[in-house]
């Protein structure tokens, strides 16, 4: 379990000498539990270590962490994990990344996806560790389906939706103040406590327009949840700003 008020990582050196960033870590003072899986890789030197630190945080902001019940065990089973289990994509949110290991695999890992997703790169090394895969949404193709990951008869997959905001989401004016009225990054906003993203697979429900939204509180009314949106540059005196839709 970690807390954090700031930006840190958690990574390890591996046994070939290659430092990796496993996981980026923010947790805006909440307890989180955190897992992941990483590869020794082929090559065995001396003093691998795993760690935990906030170097380059935050652009120098340096904050606290907090580390309770670190477990770590050898995975001999062949796997592939994928950081994501959904990603949904709309006309104006069609980008997105996920992270790749592979473990115990003999063979390269294929990325394939349905038409209108692209996926880059389409290949990964069978000992790839935290690799990045960019998905691209060609903004019109609608579809429900999966991006399959497959290394000989070992099969992952993360799930694909896709949708349109066009009619759902039709600006009061010109010139809205906010870069990203549909939700779909949280680093353009200033969020604390428990702030999350939810989709039209995870909680369709929940969602008005488009892939995404906001999820403030952790549903439960054990946390809650703030999210600002930083006015500095925006706004200056005697202006009025109307129209604050919601």
């Amino acid at each position: 379990m970690v807390k954090t008020t700031s930006r840190f990582n958690l990574g390890i050196e591996r046994f070939d000498g290659n430092n990796k960033m496993l996981v980026p870590l923010n947790t805006n003072g909440q307890w989180v539990a955190i897992d992941t899986t990483f590869s020794t890789g082929a090559v065995f030197p001396g003093n691998p270590v795993m760690y935990i630190n906030n170097w380059d945080g935050d652009g120098g902001q340096l904050g606290v962490a907090y580390i309770d019940n670190w477990e770590l065990y050898a995975s001999p089973d062949k796997k592939i994990v994928a950081t994501k289990k959904a990603l949904a994509f709309d006309n104006v949110f069609t980008t997105a990344e996920f992270l790749v290991t592979g473990n115990n695999l003999d063979e390269d890992i294929t990325i394939t996806a349905p038409a209108g997703i692209t996926v880059s790169p389409a290949t990964l090394p069978s000992d790839a560790m935290v690799s990045p895969v960019t998905i691209t949404f060609d903004g019109t193709t609608i579809l429900d389906g999966e991006i399959v990951l497959t290394s000989g008869d070992i099969v992952t997959s993360v799930k694909v939706k896709t949708t349109s905001a066009t009619d759902c989401y039709k600006p009061l004016a010109e010139g809205n103040l906010v870069t990203d009225p549909q939700m779909n990054d949280l680093s353009n906003y200033a969020v604390r406590n428990t702030v999350s993203l939810v989709n039209i697979i995870t909680e369709p429900e929940n969602v008005y327009c488009g892939a995404q939204s906001m999820k403030l509180g952790n549903g439960k009314n054990t946390d809650s949840g703030f999210l600002d949106l930083p006015l500095a540059g925006l706004v200056s005196a005697n202006i009025a700003f109307n129209r604050c839709k919601r």
